[in-house]
């Protein structure tokens, strides 16, 4: 279950949802793909180190003034989700900005824990986050819900780390 909040921001909508717990063995082959919900960041501790190491520099760096307000924790949402069934969830973590926000939905990249050290695995476009029971290379696929009108990009995996089909029918 979903807590729905809505923020209108320039006449346009978007729609926020709160984390709950999520029963990740629901995702079973046949069955619909598990929703990973994104919190705001700062319920999170490990979350914020990630984010103050590699995002936060990012995009200070990349672009270093927006009219509208630097990216702050205040702008970056977190989720967590078991991707390769190894018993560790990934971290994902969301950049909800108007400076780096569009029609495909905002930056999202997911982190891997492997021997004490966090690494990026995935980036991409996205609106919202869904894991697939198919697996590619041991990791579940992820849906990448884009656009405003609901086009869906499946990421897949190969050698560990994620790429997006540039040919929708390879996306599944």
């Amino acid at each position: 279950m979903s807590s729905l909040h809505r923020l209108g921001i320039g006449g346009v909508h978007f729609i926020v949802f709160a984390l709950v717990a999520a029963d990740l063995s629901s995702i079973q082959a046949g069955h619909n793909p598990l929703h990973i919900e994104m919190e705001p960041i700062v319920s999170d501790p490990e979350a914020i180190d990630i984010a103050k190491a590699y995002i936060l520099p990012e995009y200070k760096s990349e672009l270093p003034s927006y009219p509208m307000g630097a990216v702050t924790l205040a702008n970056i949402r977190s989720g967590r989700a078991d991707v390769n069934d190894d018993g560790i969830k990934e971290l994902f973590i969301e950049v909800d900005h108007a400076a780096v926000c569009g029609t495909a939905g905002c930056p999202i990249e997911i982190f891997q824990k492997k021997r004490g050290k966090w690494r990026s695995i995935c980036g991409y476009m996205g609106m919202a986050v869904w894991m697939r029971a198919e697996k590619d290379g041991g990791y579940h696929q992820i849906e990448a819900r884009m656009r405003l009108d609901g086009a869906i990009d499946i990421a897949r995996w190969k050698h560990g780390a994620c790429y997006v089909p540039a040919n929708p029918a390879e996306s599944g």
